[in-house]
C-alpha cells in the first residue's frame, strides 16, 4: 500500500482540483495507520477528514471510490 500512496494522491488531486475547494491526501502515520487528510486549496490548512462537513465527506468518498476503482483495475 505504501508504494501506491503517491499514485493515489496524484489521482485524488487530479479529480478534485477543478471541482471543489479542497484536495484530499492519504498519509501513513508512524503507527502504520492510513490517514485521510483534507487540504484547503486557499489556506493550505490540513484537517482530518473525520472533522469535515457532510458535503466534504461525500465528495471525498466519491473521489476515493473513483481512484480505488482505477487503481484496482491496473
Amino acid at each position: 500500500m505504501k508504494n501506491m500512496i503517491p499514485l493515489i494522491n496524484q489521482e485524488l488531486y487530479r479529480i478534485l482540483i477543478d471541482s471543489c475547494y479542497f484536495t484530499l491526501e492519504l498519509n501513513v502515520n508512524e503507527k502504520n495507520e492510513v490517514e485521510f487528510l483534507k487540504i484547503d486549496n486557499e489556506t493550505r490548512k490540513v484537517q482530518s477528514i473525520k472533522a469535515a462537513s457532510g458535503y466534504e465527506k461525500t465528495i471525498a468518498a466519491l473521489a476515493m471510490r473513483s481512484v480505488f476503482t482505477k487503481i484496482s483495475s491496473l
